[in-house]
């Protein structure tokens, strides 16, 4: 089934919005995916201390998942056009609820209800919307009460070509972000996205480079290749250093305040391990990067994050 919109029109027109707030940046579309979970209650308050009047827009879409047969697994009918009604009624609830909390927050508010797989239907209001941002909650729940839907998240984020925020209630006030980069196009793009967040102007920020230690193996037992590996070591620490540099400028153009960190280890691990203690409340990562031999994509390190991280996730495509 398509779309049916729900909640139109926000706090203020556009032309008002800007002539109260002076807008001159670039606004964002944020599309705000909620089921009413805890999860997305979490989210929606991540969402709350990102957006600002002047500079975001946003739509908040709520999905009724309807990819379930007439007939459970004993072959018992079930009257499958009432519980559509049954859903569609709570997901008025939904969108309504967050229309109100959202509302003043940013220049339009709108909602949208939709039918069918929940991930196909959020990365489709995203296109369709031409979303900026994508926030979900990390985990929700589905038509069956209290059945979770963490795979919703994590297909989004695989899947959607716009970047995806999965987001958990902030520890602070958006104090501390990490950006990770390694130099990769997905890298430079997710350092690009970092400039264009609201972020409030106090946000302190992180680049960091993990560099990969080699394994080395060889046929020969007790040949070992010291000088090789000090030279490739030298190296790689070099190339962190350049790619550091070129993230902090960009960042430090649109006046963040910047700081470079550059660790050694397993890239997932190491990102996890920064943004605790800092406590940051972000980590901003391309969805892919390369590995030691260039060119060979690898998509594992946002996919842990996601399941490993504690901060809100962001993940630029």
């Amino acid at each position: 089934m398509g779309p049916s919109s729900g909640l139109e029109g926000g706090p203020a027109s556009e032309s008002e919005a800007m002539v109260a707030g002076g807008l001159t940046d670039e606004r964002m579309r944020i599309l705000f995916a909620t089921d009413g979970s805890e999860s997305a209650g979490a989210a929606l308050t991540f969402l709350q201390h990102l957006i600002t009047p002047v500079r975001t827009m946003v739509r908040v879409v709520c999905v009724i998942p309807v990819y379930l047969t007439p007939y459970d697994e004993g072959g018992v009918f079930i009257d499958w056009d009432a519980v559509v009604r049954q859903e569609r009624a709570g997901a008025e609830h939904i969108v309504q609820e967050a229309y109100h909390e959202l509302a003043g927050k940013a220049i339009e508010i709108s909602s949208v209800i939709r039918e069918g797989d929940p991930a196909a239907e959020i990365i489709h209001a995203a296109e369709e919307w031409n979303a900026d941002l994508v926030v979900i909650g990390s985990r929700g729940r589905g038509a069956v009460g209290g059945f979770l839907l963490g795979s919703v998240a994590r297909d989004v984020a695989r899947h959607c070509p716009h970047p995806v925020l999965v987001a958990h209630a902030p520890r602070g006030d958006l104090g501390q972000v990490i950006v990770a980069t390694d130099g990769s196009e997905h890298a430079r793009d997710a350092v690009a996205f970092a400039n264009r967040l609201p972020l409030p102007p106090e946000t302190g920020f992180t680049v960091l480079h993990v560099v990969r230690p080699y394994r080395w193996f060889t046929a020969r037992p007790g040949l070992h290749h010291y000088e090789t590996a000090e030279e490739l070591h030298r190296r790689q620490h070099a190339l962190a250093g350049r790619i550091t540099a070129e993230a902090r400028h960009s960042l430090e153009e649109t006046g963040r305040r910047v700081q470079v960190e550059i660790r050694e280890g397993d890239p997932a691990a190491k990102i996890h391990e920064a943004a605790e203690g800092k406590g940051a409340d972000l980590i901003i990562v391309g969805a892919r990067g390369v590995s030691p031999i260039r060119g060979l994509l690898i998509g594992s390190v946002a996919d842990r994050l996601l399941t490993e991280a504690h901060a809100s996730v962001l993940i630029v495509p």
